[in-house]
């Protein structure tokens, strides 16, 4: 596909004016929890309660949420938006963490991902462990925000894909060929009540486990007067993708593939090719009178006709 033509079909898309609707089957939704208000589905088996659910505050004991479903197999994706930061009082002493399991119907663990303050510096780590590889990667900041995916392919292939603070980072972690029947979040902290840890506050926003495998955006830091990179992962590899920005909100547009979350007008970036691994990236380049200015943006795969989650940020 030329430069014009996708530019023209992309556009189109965007606007909802070219391509004709595809049909598609709706995705199993395994689980879909969102936390910001803090309140606990029924669904949920709940362990010890250390305050709220998503705020871990100064205790010693353990928080420890499950669930079960009907056995999802195949391809799924299990995607959690988190953050963490200090407590300003004392950023030392203590231990606290954060982890994310799935398991089988034996309740044996397939994989999962643990947040924890262990590292000496203080920064704390963040640990993704399949079936037969691990990865650990040290963080940066006492406070941040990231995006933990977690996908299999249809033929069991695991990866994660992590953005955030020390990212982005992706690798393979095995093949499980086995279903999954449950997840299991949990969050632990010791330490005395005058000895907080520097993840006092442990946060996750949501959790998605689903078996519609879609593309991830990831924005960088974007400052006026200079370039600002826009990647996407977990494309269709060697296939094109796509990049579009507003600069008056965020939608919804109706397309053939969705709502975009982007409003009238739309600017088209040019398109790139996914690498094998699914990666695709392009720079943005950004005035120097931009400062100050909201910028809404979104990605296209052109090999599943798959929107990706629309990213805000205000330009530096």
């Amino acid at each position: 596909m030329n430069g014009t033509i996708f530019l023209t079909t992309f556009a189109g898309l965007l606007l909802g004016t070219s391509a004709a609707a595809q049909t598609q089957q709706p995705p199993y939704t395994a689980v879909f929890d969102d936390f910001e208000d803090g309140t606990i589905g029924s669904e949920w088996t709940v362990g010890l309660t250390l305050g709220a659910l998503i705020h871990v505050e100064e205790e010693n004991g353990a928080f420890m949420m499950s669930r079960t479903f009907s056995p999802l197999a195949g391809a799924f994706q299990l995607d959690v938006p988190l953050r963490w930061s200090p407590d300003p009082t004392d950023p030392v002493g203590g231990t606290s963490s954060m982890a994310v399991e799935l398991y089988d119907q034996h309740e044996q663990v397939i994989t999962s991902w643990t947040l924890e303050d262990a590292n000496p510096s203080g920064a704390g780590e963040l640990q993704v462990v399949g079936p037969t590889i691990a990865h650990l990667i040290p963080l940066q900041s006492l406070q941040g925000e990231g995006f933990m995916r977690i996908h299999r392919s249809t033929t069991g292939t695991l990866r994660f894909t992590y953005l955030g603070d020390a990212g982005p980072r992706t690798g393979m972690l095995g093949i499980v060929p086995a279903e999954v029947a449950g997840v299991r979040i949990t969050f632990r902290h010791t330490g005395s009540i005058f000895l907080a840890s520097p993840f006092t506050a442990l946060e996750l926003d949501s959790i998605l486990l689903t078996n519609a495998i879609t593309p991830l955006l990831e924005v960088g830091d974007l400052v006026a007067g200079r370039s600002g990179t826009l990647a996407l992962y977990d494309a269709t590899p060697l296939q094109v993708s796509g990049f579009a920005y507003s600069l008056t909100g965020a939608g919804p547009s109706l397309t053939p593939y969705g709502l975009a979350d982007l409003s009238r007008p739309v600017t088209v970036l040019p398109p790139v090719v996914a690498d094998a691994s699914g990666q695709a990236s392009i720079t943005l380049a950004l005035p120097a009178q931009a400062s100050g200015r909201d910028i809404w943006i979104q990605g296209l795969d052109f090999g599943t006709g798959t929107l990706t989650q629309g990213v805000h940020r205000t330009i530096q």
